[in-house]
């Protein structure tokens, strides 16, 4: 039960948001208690991600690491990485690289570190170096994607996955919204590109690899490079990138890639031409092929290929809708993505009661719960702060499924609390870094258990938090000093005027 102490770690620290004050060294070491615990490694990820943890000095921080309890380094390097967002502080990123054998001198000492103090230390070097652009460290993380051979014993063979998605993250974080700037044409750039379509394909960086091998890797690379891809190229509408991240154009051919990389291509896609990104059902439909517009989703009678084209549909609706879902994060109730996204939620409600039959049933079923879990949390990132009664009643049913997983439960749990984010106090941003933010924390491999981390590490679902804005506007009386609900009228940008009763969220600033 070590990782929900973890996350009931974080959520103590996340109570302390209204106080100003830094934590020093001496108040964090006497909380800890005799022995590093699970609950004070979440503590530290927690007032790292609202601010507090840069009082803690090099020294201080160096003890927490040398214990070598593993869910402690991953709180305070998360914690670290969190606080120094975007700064490039050199002795935090010193701290974080002893962690990471990719970063360390080529004759240093084999110091067999655990997979989650590797996957976090990946990720804060991204979060530290954030828009940076600095090649070396991308050159250095896009290695760290493709899996080490069978023999390495630093990192276990189990955790490949997981340890590539965090590097594929850092990559993505590092030259976040690049192409937005810069054309991507220099000689570099290109490298970086080739680099990241060899992973996404599965053919690795080793030109001398055997088939096996480069089948191998698929599974491990594809999914982290094409996230850095669209991180790369995040809101430039590059028709000619997105066509490189290719979905399959025939019913006959829909199986030659795997349900869940479908879901992230079409989401990538969608993050790469983010103006075409439209909030109707119209728009998902436009995205899907052709073969899967007209498509009946049902488990009974299906041959072989229709199954793999109702497992691809699933998928692909639900990365479409966690597009939608991060365009319009913040936008609240009243939008037409709210309205969107709590109709798919319906449906696919719908969809998920019928009792599974055969093999094929149960897997069917599996993939609408998952994708259920992402339209969920789409629709809570869109409505975040409002308390929205429908999509919590909706949510509130999946809470009471006892049928349903504890990766099921962690997504259903995350909504509720973004749809109620500080009590109605605060809601979610849609700039770059909180929509890579939002991205990593809401990422479609949730765990199978609470011990699991295969794939994506459970902490990094806490980094929503460096998403937040607080956006609420309260009319005091001049005299009583009270609050007042009065009607307020304001006015965005593209002259759109909307009246509200305060206290109230503004529209995205």
């Amino acid at each position: 039960m070590e990782w929900p102490d973890f996350h009931n770690g974080v959520a103590s620290a996340l109570e302390m948001i209204h106080d100003g004050h830094t934590l020093d060294s001496h108040w964090l070491f006497h909380g800890q208690g005799p022995s590093p615990n699970a609950t004070h490694a979440g503590f530290l990820l927690g007032i790292g991600l609202i601010g507090k943890i840069a009082g803690l000095g090099r020294v201080h921080a160096w003890r927490y690491l040398i214990n070598r309890h593993n869910l402690t380094s991953v709180g305070i390097i998360l914690g670290l990485a969190a606080t120094f967002v975007g700064t490039r502080d050199r002795v935090a990123f010193t701290l974080l690289s002893i962690q990471l054998p990719s970063f360390l001198p080529n004759d240093s000492a084999a110091l067999n570190i655990p997979f989650q103090t590797q996957a976090a230390g990946l990720l804060g070097v991204g979060l530290i170096f954030l828009g940076s652009n600095q090649r070396s460290k991308v050159d250095t993380l896009i290695r760290d994607i493709v899996p080490p051979e069978p023999e390495s014993r630093d990192i276990q063979a189990d955790y490949r996955e997981g340890h590539a998605l965090a590097a594929g993250f850092a990559v993505g974080l590092i030259m976040l919204g690049r192409a937005q700037q810069d054309s991507m044409e220099s000689q570099a750039d290109q490298d970086i590109v080739a680099k990241l379509q060899q992973l996404m394909a599965g053919m690795g960086l080793d030109q001398n690899s055997t088939s096996m091998h480069r089948l191998h890797n698929m599974g491990v690379t594809s999914i982290p490079a094409t996230i850095a891809l669209a991180l790369i190229f995040l809101r430039s509408n590059r028709q000619d990138i997105a066509s490189r991240i290719s979905i399959p154009q025939s019913a006959e051919t829909v199986d030659t890639l795997r349900p869940d990389f479908l879901l992230v291509r079409a989401l990538a896609r969608s993050l790469i031409m983010w103006d075409a990104v439209q909030d109707s059902a119209e728009w998902i439909c436009s995205q899907l092929p052709p073969y899967m517009r007209d498509l009946k989703v049902t488990q009974l009678n299906a041959s072989p290929t229709e199954q793999a084209v109702q497992l691809a549909y699933l998928n692909m609706r639900a990365g479409l809708c966690f597009a939608i879902g991060l365009k319009y994060a913040g936008t609240g109730p009243g939008s037409r993505a709210a309205t969107v996204l709590q109709q798919v939620v319906n449906s696919m409600t719908t969809e998920a009661r019928v009792r599974p039959v055969g093999y094929f049933g149960k897997v069917r079923l599996h993939a609408l719960q998952a994708g259920l879990d992402l339209v969920s949390l789409a629709a809570a990132i869109v409505m975040a702060g409002s308390g929205d009664l429908g999509l919590l009643a909706s949510l509130r049913a999946r809470h009471h499924n006892m049928n349903l997983s504890y990766g099921n439960q962690m997504a259903t749990h995350m909504a509720i609390g973004m749809l109620f984010l500080g009590g109605g106090r605060f809601t979610l941003g849609s700039s770059d870094k909180a929509i890579a933010c939002l991205l990593i924390a809401c990422f479609p491999r949730f765990p199978v258990n609470s011990s699991d981390n295969r794939a994506h590490l459970q902490a990094f679902r806490h980094l929503w938090l460096l998403a937040v804005q607080s956006r609420l506007v309260i009319a005091r009386d001049v005299d009583t000093h009270r609050s007042e609900c009065i009607a307020i009228t304001t006015r965005t940008e593209g002259d759109s005027a909307a009246t509200v009763n305060t206290p109230s969220l503004l529209p995205p600033l």
